[in-house]
């Protein structure tokens, strides 16, 4: 009986490991980042391997810079700070924050 067990117990284990694996790239697809970070924690629980919670740790690492970039350059636009907005619009431009949101603030620097 052990053994029968022991080998439902590593099927139930594969499957959650399937499935958190399968949600974590549904939530990666879903560009949420708190649906993301709900994910990545359920894939740690499920003990799923280093490799795909490595990717979706930096993916969720990349929106969270994005964010903070997009936010710091509509910060220093109301600032109109000139020193500020350029580190801002350098900051965004590394980030990946969209191109019309950074040449909003070029202009402002060129005025």
């Amino acid at each position: 009986l052990d053994p029968a067990r022991n080998a439902l117990e590593k099927m139930e284990e594969k499957d959650r490991k399937d499935e958190a694996t399968a949600a974590l790239k549904i939530a990666a697809d879903s560009k949420d980042p708190k649906v993301l970070r709900a994910a990545i924690a359920a894939a740690e629980q499920a003990g799923i391997p280093k490799k795909p919670l490595d990717q979706a740790q930096k993916a969720l690492g990349a929106w969270e810079e994005k964010a903070a970039a997009q936010e710091g350059l509509r910060s220093a636009m109301a600032r109109t700070e000139v020193g500020a907005l350029r580190t801002a619009i350098t900051r965004a431009g590394s980030a990946g924050v969209e191109a019309a949101l950074i040449e909003e603030a070029t202009s402002a620097v060129s005025d």
